[in-house]
């Protein structure tokens, strides 16, 4: 809970205070700085778990709190020294409210970002699981840790994709992505859903990373820090609610019918998201 917490809180300042720095183009760099440490993190863990086993895992949370110690002796001189400067960064006119980008606009990116956090956490949670049940043990090992590198290398490669493929959404590749993973379950097939890993991950990193840069767009950095914390409330608030969901469908109907029934249906909303989910080129300042 006091992680979860500090995640939330952390989520928006830092976005402000890079923003404010950096100016318009530390929208984009808060938002892929933020994903792939996310995605950076469940990636060690996940290796921590299969090199460790299951007799070992508090290592994983005793590496993590070692971590975290470290930065926050980096951190804590570095935000005393600039107290007066990043307190500046916080304040807005009382005009700027009514500047604020309109909800309607910000609908269809939440919900993409929506989409994505529910797939993507529900993958994590439950597939491992799925592939070890149906005896594939190289894709219970690393399934997720390939869709996780997928999704970080997709969110550090947007600004060329962006260039040269201004259309993409990133929806595209969730949809097919899934497919394929569904398909090479059903074949055995491990390159086939290996390389749909690989497609969903990279899709899902730049669906999400577009939905909070077309969220936050031509904010003040007071402002970004509430639309950053908004998308981030709302994203994990899907993803919980469609993990426990998805936990009480396979209590239910069995692992296997879930997996293939749900994540079915998640490759048909990210095909419908198509014609309205944000593209690059609707993230540009």
């Amino acid at each position: 809970a006091v992680a979860g917490l500090a995640g939330g809180l952390g989520t928006g300042s830092a976005a402000a205070l890079v923003v404010a720095c950096l100016g318009a183009r530390g929208r984009s760099l808060s938002a892929t700085g933020n994903l792939v440490g996310a995605v950076i993190g469940t990636s060690l863990s996940q290796l921590g778990v299969w090199l460790w086993a299951e007799g070992a895992l508090h290592r994983v949370f005793h590496a993590h709190a070692a971590a975290c110690v470290f930065l926050l002796v980096l951190l804590v001189p570095v935000l005393a020294w600039r107290a007066s400067e990043n307190r500046a960064a916080f304040t807005h006119a009382p005009a700027e409210a009514a500047a604020a980008t309109d909800r309607k606009s910000m609908l269809w990116p939440l919900l993409s970002g929506c989409c994505c956090w529910v797939s993507i956490s529900a993958a994590i949670t439950f597939l491992p699981s799925f592939f070890a049940e149906s005896g594939q043990p190289l894709l219970r090992a690393l399934g997720v840790i390939l869709m996780m590198v997928a999704s970080a290398s997709g969110q550090l490669a947007s600004p060329w994709i962006g260039r040269r493929f201004p259309n993409v959404s990133g929806q595209l590749a969730v949809a097919a992505g899934l497919a394929m993973l569904l398909g090479g379950a059903w074949l055995t097939s491990a390159p086939l859903a290996l390389a749909g890993f690989a497609s969903f991950g990279a899709g899902i990193g730049i669906a999400y990373r577009l939905g909070l840069v077309a969220v936050t767009r031509g904010a003040s950095p007071a402002e970004q820090a509430r639309r950053a914390s908004l998308y981030g409330a709302a994203t994990y608030t899907a993803a919980a609610a469609g993990v426990l969901g998805a936990g009480f469908w396979a209590s239910q109907a069995g692992l296997s019918a879930m997996v293939a029934q749900g994540f079915g249906a998640m490759a048909l909303v990210a095909l419908a998201l198509l014609p309205r989910a944000p593209r690059f080129r609707d993230a540009r300042e």
